[in-house]
């Protein structure tokens, strides 16, 4: 089996609690860099409307690799809530939990494997 490409996701769904910006890189099967991109929750109208542009960004991806016949799998960074920084959590949304939710579903349905690793 060949390897496949690797889209690597940073994900920020903050749009209500600051402007976040998601970042991609898109590693070819020999891990050399093939595409980096940001999408701009500050380009978007509404937090929906930003999450759906993430979504848009990874299905344009999927689609590039598949038409290369070749397999994609996302790396995605995890959001995790450290000690030190949980009192300017409080009343938080966790937005970015919610994003990496909704990119793990369209992942699951798209049947692109999906790996989230560490912050």
């Amino acid at each position: 089996m060949s390897k496949p490409f690797i889209l690597g996701i940073d994900p920020s769904g903050s749009f209500k609690e600051g402007k976040g910006t998601t970042g991609f890189a898109l590693l070819g099967p020999g891990c050399a860099i093939v595409e980096h991109e940001i999408v701009e929750a500050k380009n978007y109208k509404s937090q929906i409307n930003y999450w759906i542009g993430v979504i848009k960004y990874i299905e344009i991806v999927i689609e590039y690799v598949h038409s290369l016949n070749k397999e994609l799998v996302l790396s995605v960074e995890d959001y995790v809530l450290y000690t030190a920084s949980a009192k300017a959590q409080i009343n938080s949304e966790m937005e970015t939990s919610k994003l990496i939710g909704a990119i793990t579903l369209m992942a699951h349905q798209r049947g692109v494997p999906m790996y989230i690793r560490s912050a």
